[in-house]
């Protein structure tokens, strides 16, 4: 139950957490000191001793005052220590999500992963802040309350402690049914949310084709095997804790009956009998405290599982390069290079050889599946080469740290991804510090600024998730300005007007005859109208280069680049 993955993690909170216990601890004494106090209030009145009972009573109701004080700092303390441990946590999970990279996320599902950050670190919550404490409250606590009736008398302490003892291991008996129960809710939360997530990100395509009746059937069938599986564990969690409240009662009867056993052969005083019915009770109070932090802890486990599995997992490319990059717009050979995606026999790219020529446009074109968006992953080094490697201005990929690598490196997809925020925030994460004036000249280059001078704010306008308030040229656009205020030497146009209409074409064709002057640049088109003004044009069908040269050239020769344009040529006619 105290879980080796969780006792890692509690080290940024673990001075808040001495001082929960240390206060629990407190809290404890308080209990067996007011019994005590109790007990000689009682002695104190049949001696007619009225003033001593009298304040013995005083000084019990000061400890109520003292224990409400005590609680407040240990629910303070195992709160603040809790917090402390999740923020250092979902740092610590980003961190190394950062270094998975996006070769590892495209791996996954993005809804798991969601849940691992957001869902397992706040079920660790109470693991931290509440049963982590608790255990060494009620060892300390207990082994102190048992000590003082040990000192009363030493039978009766006996008897209690193994009562306690059974009480606090009673909840084994139902471990693995616990176990499994809270293995089988945290795997179906971890899925619903993921399929809840695609909903929600999916819901105009689930319109659109008339799927959302059959897709929300769907979600309900796995709502429902959700609720039996907590109801499930519900009833086990509630067994347990019959268990523990049947060993605590038998306990206390059983420790009190000894006691008057002994009074009656006259072993104990009547008021020595007062002090074993209290503090009897009081020796299993820490232990179904425990019971009661101990479902808080089982809670954490499973989402303890999803935490060490992503911190476990290892990016699929080792970043052990530390050679440098010039700087400059660099030359880029594919040598002889094959790839293929785990899981699948036939290569993506099979044997590719080719060549960005530095400071030149290199146009790669070919029908779907060809391998051009597989050259893209290798470049960016979100997978190595399965055969074959990739030159950097000479040097080897593997042999260059990815944060040089990507320092070098601008893209602008296919596929715009704009965060929630102002457009001014979105243009400048193409550089860190960049100044107002210069993320709007990079939009002026990028055509941008006419359209947003029109939005409601200008460069404050919030554009909202993925931004969707924007049309697709607008977006483009603006992933233009970010590659321009990036300023890297190499350029990835992955297919940048492909989602563009007609009209607004234009305006990010221009824009991008502006951000492609004086840098290497790898050009993936699928309207092959962009093409034309590439240096280079290499044509890849079945992962293989089919033909390369300068567009005229391969034109002319009536090969598999004049068929493709032939062949877009008639599907607009």
């Amino acid at each position: 139950m105290v879980n080796r993955t969780l006792l890692g993690l509690i080290r940024p909170g673990r001075g808040w957490l001495a001082i929960a216990v240390l206060a629990g601890v407190l809290v404890s004494a308080t209990y067996a000191g007011q019994s005590l106090l109790l007990t000689a209030a009682v002695a104190q009145g049949l001696r007619g001793e009225l003033t001593a009972a009298v304040l013995a009573c005083c000084a019990a109701l000061a400890l109520v005052a003292v224990r409400a004080v005590l609680v407040w700092g240990r629910e303070v303390a195992a709160a603040r220590g809790a917090e402390e441990v999740k923020a250092a946590l979902r740092d610590r999970l980003y961190r190394h999500l950062l270094t998975l990279g996006p070769g590892y996320v495209a791996e996954v599902r993005t809804g798991g992963v969601l849940t691992t950050l957001v869902d397992s670190v706040e079920a660790i919550d109470r693991y931290v802040g509440v049963f982590l404490p608790q255990v060494l409250i009620s060892v300390l606590g207990g082994v102190g309350i048992v000590a003082v009736l040990a000192w009363i008398d030493p039978a009766v302490a006996v008897l209690v402690a193994v009562t306690a003892v059974l009480a606090a291991a009673a909840p084994r008996l139902m471990r693995r049914r616990m176990r499994d129960g809270l293995t089988a809710f945290f795997k179906g939360w971890k899925g619903l949310s993921a399929d809840y997530l695609d909903a929600v990100q999916g819901l105009p395509t689930l319109k659109a084709v008339g799927a959302d009746e059959r897709f929300g059937a769907g979600l309900s069938a796995k709502a429902w095997a959700f609720y039996r599986d907590s109801l499930r564990f519900t009833f086990v969690s509630t067994v347990s804790a019959g268990f523990v409240g049947f060993f605590a009662a038998l306990g206390t009867a059983a420790a009190v009956g000894l006691g008057a056993w002994q009074y009656a052969s006259g072993a104990l005083s009547l008021t020595a009998v007062f002090a074993v019915l209290l503090l009897s009770r009081e020796a299993f109070r820490p232990v179904t405290e425990l019971m009661a932090a101990f479902h808080a802890g089982q809670g954490a486990l499973p989402a303890a599982h999803g935490i060490a599995e992503l911190l476990a997992a290892r990016p699929p490319v080792p970043d052990t390069g530390t050679a440098s990059l010039p700087g400059t717009p660099p030359e880029v050979v594919f040598e002889d290079v094959t790839f293929t995606y785990p899981g699948r026999e036939r290569p993506a790219l099979d044997g590719v050889s080719l060549r960005l020529a530095a400071g030149r446009t290199t146009a790669v074109v070919g029908p779907s599946g060809a391998g051009k968006s597989t050259l893209i992953r290798l470049l960016l080094r979100h997978a190595d080469p399965t055969g074959g490697r990739v030159l950097f201005d000479g040097a080897d990929l593997r042999d260059v740290s990815l944060a040089a690598l990507r320092s070098q490196v601008a893209v602008v997809s296919q596929e715009v991804y704009l965060f929630h925020g102002t457009v001014a925030g979105n243009i400048a994460y193409g550089r860190a510090g960049a100044s107002r004036t210069e993320i709007e000249q990079a939009a002026r280059a990028a055509h941008a600024h006419e359209f947003i001078a029109e939005l409601p704010d200008g460069y404050d306008t919030v554009i909202g998730e993925r931004g969707l308030r924007l049309s697709g040229g607008q977006r483009q656009r603006l992933a233009i300005a970010r590659a321009l205020l990036a300023d890297a030497p190499l350029l990835i146009l992955d297919e940048a007007t492909s989602s563009v209409d007609i009209a607004a074409e234009r305006a990010v064709v221009e824009a991008l005859e502006r951000v492609r002057a004086g840098r290497t640049v790898l050009l993936i088109a699928h309207r092959l109208s962009t093409v034309a003004d590439a240096d280079h044009v290499v044509v890849l069908d079945e992962g293989r280069v089919a033909e390369a040269a300068a567009p005229a050239a391969l034109l002319a020769t009536g090969g598999a680049y004049a068929r493709l344009i032939a062949r877009q040529q008639e599907g607009a006619a």
